[in-house]
């Protein structure tokens, strides 16, 4: 038996989920709709649906999926009543998550992202088949999860609630709960079950703006990462990681003052080595130079 609980505005979407939750979970369930027209945060709605649940497990999920898996329900308690540390479960995510403000993904993180997703693009019905599976196994470990759809123990929303207080928008919820139960528990990835996602996220000024409140919280604890890893290796991820965040913030001219508080601080140096991370500096200023020429244009 599964709650689903499900923030949504767009009655379009909600009613197609249904049905398609109706024709493929195969299990007993309820959903729990949030109506929020941008009236509170994912973390905010989440846990109001929470609270609300009945069954043992929960899914928490966004409005325009669609999962044509037969008996995913089943699936998903299977894969709960035989791994009793199980925490999350999603079908995308990652076992490495760098200290850099990041998504679950990033640059050259190809041994470490594990999906299975149909990414549908409406605006012009194109479809990218979105499949990662580096260790060749159904069901894997990860650390960090895409906040589309997991599910948990309705028991761990207990011990665990959505940090509504510190995200209070549509970004970074995913990953702060995912590390939050991973401190605990092992976070999983099926690829058993296959999900089409009809929108794409962007990396906007709001999530560029909460990734660095991501990091501010859980600076102390990451990189995060599953098993043995080089210094070298961290060291390639947190600078590609760095590269890009810093390409957002040259795009958005936002978080110039975390980026450089980021690159400055001792643990970042450390992480990065010395050779990278003077050319990080060069990159950096190179980059701020950019943004100061541009506003006098």
């Amino acid at each position: 038996m599964i709650s689903i609980v499900i923030s949504t505005y767009k009655p379009d979407n909600f009613r197609k989920f249904s049905e398609n939750v109706k024709l493929n979970i195969g299990v007993i369930y309820e959903i729990i709709s949030i109506e929020n027209p941008g009236l509170m945060g994912l973390c905010e709605a989440y846990n109001k649906g929470a609270e609300k649940a009945q069954y043992p497990y929960i899914c928490f999920c966004h409005d325009d999926i669609l999962i044509n898996t037969p008996n995913w329900g089943q699936e998903v308690i299977d894969v709960f009543e035989e791994n009793e540390n199980a925490g999350l479960l999603g079908v995308a995510g990652g076992s490495y998550k760098p200290q850099t403000p990041s998504s679950w993904f990033f640059p050259g993180d190809e041994k470490y992202a594990k999906m299975n997703v149909t990414q549908v693009y409406p605006q012009n019905n194109e479809i990218a088949k979105c499949y990662k599976n580096p260790n060749n196994k159904i069901l894997d470990s990860v650390v960090v999860l895409d906040g589309c759809w997991f599910c948990t123990r309705t028991a761990i929303t207990k011990e665990f609630k959505f940090d509504q207080e510190t995200f209070r928008s549509y970004h970074c919820y995913d990953i702060d709960y995912s590390l939050q139960v991973a401190q605990k528990y092992q976070n999983l990835v099926t690829l058993g079950i296959e999900l089409e996602h009809y929108s794409y996220g962007d990396f906007t000024i709001e999530w560029l703006e909460e990734s660095f409140k991501l990091y501010n919280k859980w600076k102390k604890v990451l990189p995060y990462y599953i098993g043995e890893i080089s210094t070298s290796e961290i060291s390639r991820n947190e600078f590609n990681t760095f590269c890009f965040i810093l390409a957002r913030v040259e795009k958005h001219r936002k978080c110039i003052f975390q980026l450089l508080k980021l690159l400055y601080s001792y643990n970042f140096m450390k992480l990065v080595k010395w050779n990278k991370w003077i050319l990080l500096n060069k990159y950096t200023w190179g980059g701020m130079y950019r943004i100061l020429r541009n506003k006098e244009v």
